[in-house]
């Protein structure tokens, strides 16, 4: 199972449990690990053509797309999802765009490319995500090997509601029912009946509320592996049957 914008790599870590063995690729581990190089998508491309690759999970960074990322100084629209005309943005404001373009666009072309292989495939980005927006992403959306599911990270026992949307391809729908699950609680109130933590301003550690609550919950990533490696999973289990 390839983990891309992998980060902790949780999803891996739940695949390796239930069996399946995973890789994990994120910028972070070095240059041969940043999909936006040509190199490294044609290398994991090429994995996915010899069939070495049972699936994939798609932690896309939220960036500009995310709502955090435009709440002060607004870079995209829905109607303008891959950024505002550059007269209107200053040259850090073009710089991080620019860099938000490179990397969603990296994952479409990784993306189209699984689905044309049948590999089943979990895009996640926040519910809002102006990602959503794109044609591309549109397009996939209304392919019948396409399905979504939208989940409050809440009831996957973190402090914060986190509304998240996962697009996903190849995968039979009664294999993501757990990817489906939405808090009950309003005006602030968890379905636990405590008050949802804000993921805005400085936590008591000095780091950003959202860069706390990037790495998946354990159950989450458990229900995500469990739908990535579901083919793989019957399959292991019908060669078993019929040695």
């Amino acid at each position: 199972m390839a983990d891309l914008f992998g980060g902790t790599g949780g999803v891996g870590k739940a695949c390796r449990r239930a069996g399946i063995a995973s890789r994990n690729w994120d910028a972070a581990q070095g240059p041969r690990f940043d999909l936006t190089a040509r190199s490294t998508q044609t290398g994991l491309a090429a994995d996915a053509r010899a069939g070495r690759v049972v699936g994939v999970m798609l932690a896309l960074p939220c960036g500009t797309f995310g709502p955090a990322g435009n709440r002060r100084y607004p870079m995209r629209t829905s109607t303008l999802p891959w950024g505002k005309p550059a007269a209107e943005l200053t040259e850090v404001q073009q710089q991080k765009v620019h860099e938000g373009n490179r990397t969603l666009l990296a994952a479409i072309k990784l993306i189209q490319l699984f689905h044309r292989l049948h590999l089943p495939w979990i895009l996640e980005h926040p519910h809002s995500s102006f990602a959503f927006k794109t044609d591309e992403l549109i397009e996939l959306s209304e392919d019948s090997r396409v399905h979504m599911r939208v989940l409050d990270q809440c009831r996957y026992r973190t402090p914060w509601r986190k509304r998240t949307r996962l697009l996903i391809g190849n995968i039979e729908p009664q294999d993501t029912e757990r990817l489906g699950l939405m808090c009950e609680g309003s005006d602030g109130i968890c379905h636990t009946g405590r008050r949802h933590v804000v993921l805005a301003g400085r936590s008591p550690s000095g780091g950003t509320m959202t860069a706390g609550s990037q790495s998946y919950p354990v159950s989450l990533c458990e229900a995500l592996a469990h739908a990535l490696t579901s083919a793989a999973r019957a399959a292991l289990y019908n060669d078993v049957c019929s040695a």
